[in-house]
């Protein structure tokens, strides 16, 4: 007779209390101050992007920060904290080169004008 741990199959997570209230609310609107490790872009924002991007193929989306250090020193390095974790890079997302072939391309790119 196999004898199996529950523990063993599933993946063990924590969240605060402010995590798991914006992750179970998921408004249009989230707006949230919060401190320093807080989980604020790993737990709250990452997940957002992730189901965004799931029930919305082939929008438009866009992070915004008071400057481009901010955004790629603060905000991408959690979200791709997240995508690490979650998802196989080349098959599901990539960074810093081409996509691959079997990745759709935007509908429309946004530029700066």
């Amino acid at each position: 007779m196999n004898v199996y741990k529950i523990d063993d199959n599933f993946e063990k997570d924590y969240f605060s209390v402010v995590q798991i209230i914006a992750y179970l609310a998921d408004t249009m609107n989230l707006f949230i101050e919060a401190g320093r490790g807080s989980g604020k872009t790993t737990r709250i924002l990452a997940p957002r992007i992730d189901r965004i991007q799931n029930s919305m193929p082939g929008g438009i989306g866009i992070l915004s920060a008071a400057t481009y250090k901010s955004i790629f020193e603060n905000i991408m390095l959690g979200v791709l904290e997240y995508l690490s974790t979650n998802y196989e890079r080349g098959i599901y997302y990539e960074v810093g080169k081409r996509p691959p072939e079997h990745f759709n391309p935007p509908e429309r790119i946004v530029t700066g004008k």
